[in-house]
């Protein structure tokens, strides 16, 4: 079931990370209480926030406040989503915006070294053509992650933005 709104996202993404509500309480500095209005959609977050809160549950703002992931919009629909929680210069919202594709990217070459290092180790045993094809699949994307890695960031360093 697809989950809609920003706290049935926020709800799932912690028990898939089996948090209990007081333990990611307490990784954001935040009230139990307000971690569960926002849950039950009583309260919202600032994009500060969401930007944490996607850090610690390995997924994206986009994803928590929009139901998306990064490449799945455009950097004018980014602006929008993010623009829209919360009172943000427009520095800050470019930071975010460049902050969220550096995580996701780094997420993203970490689960598939993970993979990765299975499959290699499944086709020493046991090589067949589509395994073998899903390696090198997987090597195309961490090295397409990692070229755009290698653009963002320089940018975040340099503060050229």
């Amino acid at each position: 079931m697809e989950k809609t709104t920003v706290g049935e996202r926020i709800k799932a993404l912690r028990k898939r990370n089996g948090l209990k509500l007081k333990d990611l309480a307490k990784s954001l500095n935040c009230s139990v209480s307000y971690l569960s209005e926002l849950e039950n959609n009583k309260k919202t977050a600032s994009g500060s926030f969401v930007f944490h809160l996607s850090h610690i549950l390995c997924s994206s703002s986009e994803y928590i406040l929009a139901g998306k992931e990064p490449h799945d919009s455009t950097y004018d629909e980014l602006y929008e989503i993010i623009l829209s929680h919360g009172e943000i210069t427009h520095a800050r919202l470019f930071h975010e915006i460049l902050f969220s594709l550096l995580a996701f990217h780094s997420q993203k070459i970490e689960y598939s070294d993970i993979v990765l290092k299975e499959l290699i180790e499944k086709n020493k045993n046991n090589p067949t053509p589509a395994t073998e094809k899903s390696i090198e699949l997987i090597k195309e994307v961490m090295a397409k992650s990692q070229k755009t890695m290698s653009a963002i960031g320089p940018i975040i360093k340099k503060g050229l933005f």
